[in-house]
């Protein structure tokens, strides 16, 4: 019965190690194989200038100007080599959460085994 509890942890610690060696080769392939994004440099001057940022804050206010940052941020992160490090970076996560959870089912099972309440 013991074996039969423990094949659940054992897949989670299994997806965990898929997910992160997977996201990782992933990652690396984009880094290699995506060039930086070459923006227009005439918008990015425009966007950079203090014409238009003092026109995003005196028609839309400050946080107009803080949510335009913020996109831009934003949409940069899914772009050129960027990419591959939130890729790298998401993966990570997954892999470290799906290794916590195998984890912690495995302290439980360990408690219920042994006849303990697990919290």
């Amino acid at each position: 019965m013991a074996a039969d509890s423990s094949m659940p942890v054992k897949r989670l610690y299994l997806a965990s190690i898929v997910t992160l060696l997977t996201g990782l080769a992933v990652s690396t392939a984009l880094y290699i194989t995506a060039a930086d994004v070459a923006d227009n440099a005439l918008v990015e001057g425009f966007r950079n200038s203090k014409v238009f940022r003092r026109d995003m804050e005196l028609y839309g206010g400050k946080m107009s100007l803080i949510g335009e940052q913020l996109s831009r941020w934003f949409t940069g992160l899914w772009q050129g080599r960027q990419l591959a490090i939130t890729v790298g970076c998401i993966s990570v996560v997954i892999a470290l959460a799906l290794f916590l959870i195998a984890r912690l089912n495995r302290d439980e099972a360990a408690a219920s085994a042994a006849g303990k309440d697990p919290l």
